[in-house]
Order: C-alpha cells, then sequence, then structure tokens
C-alpha cells in the first residue's frame, strides 16, 4: 500500500470519526435541552458540609422537582427550608413541634408535602403543632439517633416519632457519606464525614442528563449495588446485638429528653410483601438477622412503654378491605399519600393521650 493510499485512508477514518463525535455532542445537546423543560428530578441535592461534624442535608432553601422512571411519571415539587430538610416550615424553637425521624419514607421527596407524613400530621394538628421533618433517604438506625442527639440538643419536642424500614439494622453498618453509622469501639452512634463537593462536581449534578440518570434511571454505584438479589441467610441475634439495641433506646430516650410514653416507634413493612400476602401465595420471608433485630426493637420498646404503630397491620387491613394501591407500584416501593394518612392517623391517635389538651388547643 502506497503512503498515499495510507495517509487518505486515515483522513476518510479521522472525518468519520470527527462526524460521529459531532453527532454524538449534538444529540447530547439536544437531549440535554429537552431534558431541562420536562419535570426530570432536580434539586434534591446534598449541600457541602460545614465542617468535618456535619451531618448530611441537602441545599437550603431551594425549590426541587421529583418524578419517578424512565417515563417521569408522578411528578411533584416541593421546598427545602433553611436547615436544609424538606418542609414549607423554618424550624423554630418557639413552635410546639414534634420530631420526624427516619429514611425516605419520612423525607418523602415523592410526595406533594401536604401528602407527605409531616404533611398530614400537620394537616391532623390544624397548626397547633408541626411536624418536623428530619428524614434522610438511605439513613438507617443510627443516623436516628445521630440526628436525635443534634436536633434534641437544639429543640425542645412535645413528642418523637422514629420510622423504622426493613434493612435499618444492617444497613446501620455501611458507611455512607454525611450519614450516621454503628459506631467503633464504645460509641454507639457514629458519624461518617459529608464529601466536599468540588466545582467540577457540583456543576456536573446540575446537567439534566446526569440528573435523569442518577434521580429517575437510578444509575449510580451504590443503587446499583442495592439492586443485586440477596441470598436470604438465617441468623440468630448475638449477644452484642441484644446489647445495642438496648442501649439504643436508652440513648433514644435521652437524646429527646421525652419520656417513652411520647416516643412513637412506627414499624414499617414493605408494602409489596403485603400485596403477595393478599393476591397470592408468598413464602415465608427469611428470618434473618435484620429482620430478628427489628423485632427485638419493638419488643424492648413495647417493654418501655414507647407508643408503637404496627404499619404492616394498618395496611393489610386497608388493602384487603379496599385493593387499592398504598404505594407507587410499580415504579417505587414508597408510600403514596393514601398510605401516609393512614399512618398519620394512627400516630396522632396514639399521641393524643400524651399531648396536653391546652396543646392541642392552641393555648
Amino acid at each position: 500500500m502506497s503512503s498515499s493510499t495510507s495517509t487518505s485512508n486515515r483522513r476518510v477514518a479521522l472525518a468519520w470519526f470527527s462526524g460521529a463525535a459531532g453527532t454524538l455532542v449534538l444529540i447530547l445537546l439536544l437531549a440535554e435541552a429537552l431534558f431541562r423543560v420536562l419535570p426530570v428530578t432536580n434539586g434534591v441535592h446534598r449541600q457541602n458540609p460545614r465542617g468535618t461534624g456535619s451531618s448530611a442535608r441537602l441545599v437550603a432553601s431551594t425549590p426541587y422537582t421529583w418524578s419517578m422512571g424512565w417515563d417521569l411519571r408522578f411528578p411533584t415539587s416541593g421546598r427545602t427550608n433553611a436547615m436544609g430538610f424538606i418542609s414549607p416550615h423554618e424550624y423554630t424553637s418557639d413552635k410546639r413541634a414534634v420530631a420526624l425521624f427516619g429514611d425516605s419514607f419520612v423525607e418523602a421527596q415523592m410526595l406533594p408535602y401536604e401528602q407527605s407524613l409531616a404533611g398530614q400530621l400537620d394537616a391532623l394538628w390544624r397548626g397547633r403543632m408541626i411536624a418536623h421533618n428530619y428524614g434522610a433517604s438511605g439513613a438507617a438506625l443510627p443516623h436516628y439517633l445521630g440526628m436525635a442527639r443534634e436536633m434534641g440538643a437544639r429543640f425542645r419536642f412535645r413528642a418523637a416519632v422514629v420510622v423504622v424500614t426493613p434493612g435499618d439494622y444492617t444497613e446501620g453498618f455501611a458507611r455512607l457519606e454525611g450519614l450516621y453509622r454503628w459506631g467503633d469501639g464504645g460509641e454507639l452512634a457514629q458519624l461518617e464525614p459529608a464529601l466536599q463537593r468540588d466545582e467540577v462536581l457540583l456543576f456536573a449534578r446540575e446537567l439534566a442528563l446526569v440528573r435523569y440518570l442518577r434521580g429517575n434511571l437510578h444509575l449510580t454505584l451504590h443503587q446499583l449495588a442495592a439492586r443485586q438479589a440477596v441470598t436470604c441467610r438465617p441468623a440468630r441475634l448475638a449477644r452484642a446485638d441484644h446489647e445495642r439495641l438496648e442501649r439504643y433506646l436508652d440513648e433514644l430516650q435521652r437524646a429527646l429528653r421525652l419520656p417513652p410514653q411520647k416516643i412513637v416507634l412506627v414499624s414499617n413493612v414493605l408494602i409489596n410483601d403485603i400485596y403477595d400476602r393478599v393476591d397470592r401465595p408468598a413464602a415465608a420471608r427469611c428470618s434473618d438477622l435484620d429482620s430478628q433485630a427489628l423485632a427485638e426493637l419493638a419488643r424492648l420498646a413495647d417493654e418501655r412503654g414507647m407508643k408503637r404503630v404496627d404499619v404492616g397491620r394498618l395496611l393489610e387491613a386497608r388493602y384487603r378491605a379496599e385493593h387499592r394501591l398504598l404505594n407507587f407500584k410499580p415504579v417505587d416501593g414508597h408510600w403514596n399519600g393514601a398510605a401516609t394518612a393512614i399512618v398519620a392517623l394512627e400516630i396522632s391517635r396514639q399521641l393524643a393521650d400524651q399531648l396536653p389538651l391546652e396543646e392541642l388547643a392552641g393555648r
């Protein structure tokens, strides 16, 4: 092959690759422009920590948009407050408040605030008290305790609600930035330092394509790992697990400065499991370390005189009676507005005999 032919082939190849790259860039730019006018998940970003001891917060005082799946189903919107939590309320010490701790079921990015657990409680209390929503996606039991310490030192709560979801015990051993985990040595709950995001990352996460991949398609390393099937591993609680759970409730009560009767432990379930039990024969769930730990936590809470809400019982009874969806099946397993209304009503009922009548009357 002559040198002139070789040079010509290289030029053709270079022209082809340049054209392909230009076409790809054009497609990406058009897709970016399109997604910017669609309700792609947006605005629910972590803020940079103010110091090594800062726990996870969303960017403060910011509107956000939320939708589900590749086809952007169930679009909704909301706003974070000045503390970086999802709420229309600014949390101040002069207001009567009940603290809500939990993971994404409490944070409720997927619901309008009025349909969230916090919003439903606000509506039931008609302004006489407000719910402080301290929910954080990805959080587990130790994070609820860490937040109870932080907020219990800052506010004097009338009562507190802790929503415990399957996975909350074993997931507490994971190291997730900005969240509390089970501690090393003598520390019960220990904060995993939050990451400081540089200007490149801050810019990239605002791109509509990135938001679509992360928020709607859930294409992140952590979320992809969470999708992997987990083989059931039957296990028994060790003495260390029992001691950890007993100490957990003791420290939770101490952090909140509340008697046990003013703490409500909400035992959550996976709603798709309810559908399986009602609609088709389902195999018995594996009695693994997590399920045994959460059952023991519920038993210890009952023993101490804490209030408790059995979400499985409540929602299964409603589904058997009405056969209406209680989550966003098939795209998402979180509570929908109908489910949060049921849970909120039971929480309010549980607390009715503990909150003074003058508080409920707004005096």
